[in-house]
């Protein structure tokens, strides 16, 4: 008879699942030794959020489940904000805990908590295994995939996991979802909206971002002549370089294609979520709503909902469409450019601008090259303004915004191709509260470039307070770490840059290298699109 364990590690190799990302503690060894024999690879980071951040990346590029482990009480504790990530960015991903085995007994309190209350806002659904239900773990963890995504959590003390389970032994046949058939009556009111608009917008979400469906959303926009605003989690559906790409929406309140939306009469919103927006959802105009699942959570008020086979219902529409007038001699590309911010004509001395830095990064980077940011100022600034021409070529937190994601996600990444180029942008802030992930990098060898915008500041914080005429305080670090310095005791050949020069030559040196190499960019960081202006245009300055 096959034990808990090996039962959970046999459905996850069943689903699809062939790494998991963890930090495990003892309580996790039967698990371990299971995963090992199912051939499922472990790979060891040195922070539990980074597991689900790494589990994350890999969603996001194959659209598979994946999973991540971590052992009791801390453990789970420490990857809160990890599984808030899952959550909040939609990603299919099983989450798995070690617990305090139930015959411990009333006066065992040692690392306990209810876990499960713990994880239940930030999950789809829950099982703690015990012998007599262990078979029902598969059709948990396929929930992660179906509808909206999103992470499930599984808890298994290590008692459990070495009894035998009950039954005979093997799993029952998978629950098989069931989708809703195509709607034709609501395809015919989205076309009959269609045909009366006359400056359409389509919107594409986390959804959309899948790569079979992004000549679905080209034709369906092709056909109507229709720009196509991307959200952060979408960035790529559509190239830059595409007549109708008019950029990317969700970042901050004054993004430059809210302009469009405040012109048309039509949203045709593809795998749209508004978790991803900042400014909250606000259009008057009609709404067409296509996607994977319900239109709640919160519903927003559209004229035609088409659940379910996005692609089919895609199709039908992109065959039936006559051009909208509208934009008619748009150029969506000037669009965008008119609004990019500018570099300075000068830096601060021994400064780098964040223009430089993305040119420099673009020029000498492949072009299917994956970028990850982190979170702050550096994040806002490469959702805008990166050219991307790959789906799923840029990764971010965006949903939850977690600090930590880039390297963690980078890694992540890394795992599917290691030959193929990550850059990862992450600012000095964001590194330091997951540098051990280095250690995990150099062992992997991967070709992950780490691009360190040093700017000794929470920057995206700071400017808060110059916004609000508040003094800066609290939000710049009293000292500057040599990254390169540390990258160097983990082993990896690492730059700091200081003009343009060093940054154009450090950027070529370590993109024609295969392996990790890190570049600490030394940045003066006015020039982000996030920084306040004054009114006569110049900028507010920073204290000195």
């Amino acid at each position: 008879m096959p034990t808990c364990a090996e039962v959970l590690a046999r459905s996850l190799h069943d689903l699809g699942v062939r790494t998991v990302f963890g930090l495990p503690g003892g309580e996790n060894v039967r698990i371990l030794d299971a995963l090992r024999c199912q051939g499922i690879e472990f790979v060891l980071v040195r922070n539990e959020s980074s597991a689900a951040y790494a589990a994350s990346a890999r969603w996001t590029l194959t659209g598979k489940l994946q999973a991540c482990l971590t052992t009791l009480g801390p453990g789970i504790t420490h990857a809160a904000a990890g599984v808030g990530h899952l959550w909040l960015d939609r990603a299919g991903v099983v989450v798995i805990s070690a617990c305090t085995a139930e015959g411990s007994g009333p006066m065992h309190t040692h690392q306990v908590l209810d876990q499960e209350h713990l994880m239940a806002p930030m999950v789809k659904a829950h099982i703690k295994v015990e012998p007599d239900n262990v078979h029902s773990v598969r059709d948990v963890c396929s929930l992660a995939v179906e509808g909206r995504p999103g992470p499930v959590y599984v808890q298994i003390s290590n008692d459990v996991a070495g009894l035998a389970a009950a039954g005979n032994g093997t799993n029952p046949e998978p629950r098989l979802p069931s989708g809703p058939e195509p709607d034709m009556e609501g395809v015919e009111q989205a076309l009959a909206l269609m045909a009366r608009a006359h400056r359409p917008v389509v919107v594409a979400g986390l959804g959309a971002r899948d790569a079979s469906l992004r000549t679905s959303v080209q034709a369906v926009a092709s056909s109507l002549q229709a720009p196509i605003v991307a959200t952060p989690k979408a960035k790529g559906i559509v190239p830059d370089r595409h007549p109708l790409a008019a950029g990317v929406i969700g970042l901050t309140r004054t993004d430059p294609v809210y302009e469009l939306l405040e012109q048309a009469d039509l949203v045709i919103a593809i795998g749209f979520d508004v978790v991803e927006l900042v400014l909250p959802w606000e259009f008057d105009g009609a709404l067409v709503w296509v996607a994977e699942w319900p239109n709640v959570d919160p519903p927003l008020p559209a004229d035609v909902e088409l659940t379910g086979d996005v692609a089919g219902h895609l199709g039908t529409l992109a065959q039936a469409t006559e051009p909208a007038m509208g934009w008619i001699d748009t150029d969506f590309h000037a669009f965008r450019k008119d609004r990019t911010v500018l570099a300075p004509k000068e830096t601060a001395e021994g400064r780098v601008s964040p223009q430089a830095v993305m040119r420099s990064l673009r020029r000498h980077s492949d072009l299917d090259a994956i970028m990850t940011v982190d979170v702050g100022s550096h994040k806002i600034h490469f959702a805008l303004d990166w050219p991307t021409h790959e789906v799923s070529g840029f990764l971010l937190s965006n949903g939850l915004s977690c600090m930590g994601f880039g390297l963690a996600g980078a890694i992540g990444a890394a795992t599917l191709d290691p030959g193929r180029q990550v850059i990862c942008v992450i600012g000095d802030g964001g590194l330091s509260m997951c540098a051990g992930e280095l250690g995990l990098l150099r062992e992997m060898g991967a070709n992950v470039k780490v691009v360190v915008m040093q700017d000794e500041a929470l920057d995206l914080i700071r400017v808060a307070q110059l916004r609000a005429g508040s003094p800066v305080h609290g939000t710049e670090y009293g000292m500057s770490v040599d990254h390169t310095r540390l990258a160097a005791a983990y082993g990896i050949p690492g730059l700091r840059v200081t003009d343009n020069a060093s940054l154009d030559d450090g950027v070529g040196t370590a993109c024609t290298q295969t392996g990790p190499y890190l570049i600490e960019v030394m940045l003066d960081p006015v020039s982000y699109p996030t920084f306040p202006s004054t009114p006569d245009g110049r900028g507010a300055t920073y204290p000195q």
